[in-house]
């Protein structure tokens, strides 16, 4: 992230030192604030409940100079500050929605707002001192770059608190009127949902179980080793099995029987349905054909060969390298939901760090020949704890299914 010191802006005719001018007084009051003021809405944001908000003034972090009879008086200092802080809500408002957060204002609103003010005295240049006429350009392009750093400053630290993908946000202006001058007050808005909300949105992105046994992967046995068994490539199914099988002719009848089984499963689904499909499979145990393939014989070698790799790109699979942020709700009725999140779940930081610790991955197989399914283990090199246990389902053709029980999570949380 660009810092401020020194931070210098290309223009027409000359760069712009944002540290100089009247500007960098200004700028100079808002540094002094800055992080008391992150720190503040850090707090305050980490401990609203469900469906409350709270408000931060903008103004009063970037507003020191203004007064609205000073504004009336056309004083350049005052009005560079106060189109300062509607940069500043224009910029928060912009970064957070590319950043992917709920913004509820329309994206025109806040630019529309920020262009009247610089319009105020963009036009009205003449009734400026002489001395400060020259140096309007200047500052009011010092007044845009140095609110964008402000507002990336703050929401660089923001989007760090826990279940922050849970708020909403608003810009609003507040102010009353003295001597025909409007001296509006700039506020940020943060609101997180309320539980109803929260469900309707994790259900809306797939995330909601009646059971605390939960899917984390859907893969065919192409796409399991070409990303996971094995380094991913451009390649997919058929064109990636030929590839393999050209590069590893040992395992070339293994891989012919596994798809042969997937082509006929998909074949007899398409002619006689998925049921009949299912039976057939079943019968000539074409999904352990797949399984012992796919998780015994081809994974034993390779986990010989690049156990790391292969370790990071299970933890990956799963979804359990905590790059993403995980919600879900879990229950059958709103008021007996609970609410998992991965950032604010102790049991969920306590699974990160789980596995990132050195481990070895182990399959069980069941012993009766007639079940399909599966589980995984990871084992913990130092103390052989298991680390994570999950259930490889087959039920469709050549594709499987990986869950989780989170039973374990969920009355850890409960502790």
């Amino acid at each position: 992230m660009k810092t401020f010191s020194g931070y210098v802006v290309e223009q027409d005719l000359e760069q712009i030192d944002i540290s100089e001018g009247i500007f960098g007084n200004i700028l100079t009051s808002v540094k002094k604030g800055l992080n008391r003021f992150i720190t503040f809405m850090k707090n305050a944001i980490s401990k609203l409940g469900f469906g409350s908000q709270k408000k931060f003034s903008i103004s009063s972090l970037v507003g020191t100079h203004i007064s609205e009879k000073i504004l009336d008086n056309y004083d350049l200092t005052s009005r560079i500050g106060y189109y300062h802080e509607h940069c500043v809500a224009y910029d928060m408002a912009r970064i957070l929605r590319e950043t992917g957060f709920n913004v509820l204002n329309q994206p025109p609103s806040l630019l529309n707002k920020r262009q009247s003010e610089k319009d105020k005295i963009d036009k009205n240049r003449l009734k400026f001192k002489l001395a400060q006429r020259k140096n309007i350009d200047k500052e009011l392009k010092r007044a845009e770059v140095g609110a964008e750093l402000v507002a990336q400053k703050i929401i660089d630290d923001v989007k760090k608190i826990d279940d922050i993908l849970l708020m909403e946000f608003e810009i609003i202006h507040t102010g009353v009127s003295a001597m025909g001058v409007a001296k509006e007050d700039v506020e940020l808005v943060v609101r997180k949902k309320d539980t109803q909300e929260v469900i309707d949105d994790v259900k809306a992105s797939l995330k909601a179980y009646k059971k605390p046994s939960i899917n984390l992967s859907n893969k065919t046995f192409a796409s399991f080793m070409n990303g996971v068994l094995f380094p991913k490539t451009d390649l997919r199914g058929k064109a990636y099995l030929s590839t393999f099988m050209a590069n590893n002719p040992q395992y070339e009848t293994l891989v012919q029987q596994m798809s042969f089984y997937s082509d006929e499963w998909k074949k007899n689904k398409k002619e006689k349905g998925r049921p009949y499909a299912n039976k057939v499979m079943n019968n000539q145990k074409g999904f352990q054909v797949i399984r012992n393939g796919l998780l015994l014989n081809i994974f034993d070698e390779a986990y010989k060969k690049d156990k790391r790799g292969i370790n990071e790109r299970i933890i990956t699979n799963l979804g359990l390298d905590g790059a993403d942020d995980v919600y879900m709700a879990i229950g059958t009725e709103v008021k007996d939901m609970k609410i998992v999140s991965s950032r604010s779940s102790k049991a969920f930081q306590k699974l990160y760090d789980s596995v990132k610790k050195e481990f070895t991955i182990r399959f069980i197989i069941p012993e009766d020949e007639n079940i399909a399914a599966c589980k995984m283990e990871l084992i913990d090199n130092d103390t052989q704890e298991v680390l994570l246990k999950t259930t490889f389902s087959f039920k469709e053709g050549d594709i499987f299914v990986q869950f989780l029980d989170m039973k374990q999570i969920l009355d850890d949380d409960d502790v």
